[in-house]
């Protein structure tokens, strides 16, 4: 659970870090799945990848209280 909660943080920081630097976010990205290839399977980071990070997000992505 821990573990689970560290890796979500990292994806969240990496596409926020992304998004302050437009410019070399695609080379962020890619250097963190790298790394991380499990992180394709998340449908923010997956987006983010192929349509680049200014690219809205899917709407099935908003969480439900």
């Amino acid at each position: 659970m821990v573990k689970q909660n560290l890796d979500e943080r990292g994806r969240i920081y990496t596409l926020a870090q992304a998004e302050m630097y437009p410019k070399e976010a695609g080379r962020m990205l890619w250097q963190q799945l790298v790394t991380h290839p499990w992180w394709m399977a998340d449908t923010a980071y997956r987006t983010a990848i192929v349509h680049g990070i200014a690219h809205p997000a899917p709407r099935e992505l908003g969480r439900v209280a």
